[in-house]
């Protein structure tokens, strides 16, 4: 049995990655928590509090419990300001130092959290892990891609096993209401309606659940370097859009513009997260965009 630390575990997609790896068991799982936890925390996790921004909490932190897993997901992340806000480069700084804690306690085993951010945008073709352009075009994504160059080197010099997971478009439980889809189906609960250009650009969507699954499943493999961690699937914004007014019963609220639209495609490969992890999703999308529009309908 093995003692993994997940940072950053009580967000978003660190609450769907603890239930994943409670559900395979076989390890000692403890995880960081600091200020108000924005999702409820499981009693089957030994949390505790540590300001991952503070060199001295997190060296006191690592060689106290001497992980040998450790999934590194916390970064500045409110929807409104992470792109452009300079914490980005507080955040640069403290992973390279968590990583050094690790390391310094004989860590064997990381992942860290990149993002889809990193890649090139400007083509059509999916985003390949080693063959597509890496070109960020904002702080958030200087900044990850920063720390993926500086972690790559810094793991393979001292010999540690590591991934780098690049996130997507995650959806689902305690997202954070101003993006898309809980804008859209806390719009459509509400009876009113939404206007939207021709709405034709393609992203990548994976529900939050598969998304700690997939991360799960890469943390305990021995797959290395950058790994999607995405659907794979082109999903026009138009398409889903629809899709959720139809669950809903709300077809007549939402209304597309007639005029030409720009189209635009973030879309993973997941070639290394199918046959290298052996990761794949069993749920369609439209069946989790149900689960989630009853999930907001629940908890508006």
């Amino acid at each position: 049995m093995a003692l993994l630390l997940i940072t950053g575990a009580s967000g978003f997609i660190g609450r769907a990655l603890i239930e994943s790896l409670i559900a395979r068991g076989g390890n000692e799982l403890h995880a960081v928590k600091w200020g108000i936890p924005k999702v409820p925390l499981s009693d089957r996790v030994c949390w505790h509090e540590c300001s991952l921004l503070d060199h001295g909490s997190v060296d006191a932190l690592f060689s106290t419990l001497k992980p040998e897993v450790l999934i590194q997901l916390a970064w500045c992340a409110d929807h409104a300001t992470y792109w452009k806000d300079p914490a980005n480069f507080d955040w640069l700084s403290a992973n390279l130092n968590i990583a050094r804690a690790f390391v310094r306690q004989g860590g064997r085993r990381a992942v860290f959290a990149g993002t889809s951010a990193e890649y090139d945008w400007s083509g059509e073709l999916p985003l390949k892990e080693f063959e597509t352009l890496l070109n960020p075009q904002m702080l958030y994504g200087s900044c990850k891609l920063a720390a993926y160059w500086a972690l790559k080197s810094f793991f393979e010099q001292d010999g540690v096993s590591w991934a780098w997971a690049r996130f997507f478009n995650p959806f689902g439980p305690y997202e954070d209401r101003r993006r898309l889809i809980p804008k859209v189906c806390l719009k459509l609960l509400a009876g009113e309606q939404l206007d939207f250009d021709a709405a034709l650009s393609q992203r990548d969507f994976l529900h939050v659940d598969d998304v700690g699954s997939a991360l799960a499943a890469l943390a305990l493999s021995e797959v290395q370097g950058p790994v999607n961690l995405g659907s794979g699937e082109r999903t026009l914004v138009r398409d889903l859009v629809s899709t959720l007014a139809r669950i809903t019963g709300h077809d007549g609220l939402v209304h597309f513009s007639e005029a030409a639209g720009e189209s635009d495609a973030i879309v993973s490969d997941v070639t290394r997260l199918r046959e290298e992890v052996g990761w794949s999703s069993s749920w369609t999308l439209e069946r989790r965009l149900q689960q989630t529009f009853h999930w907001w309908k629940q908890n508006k």
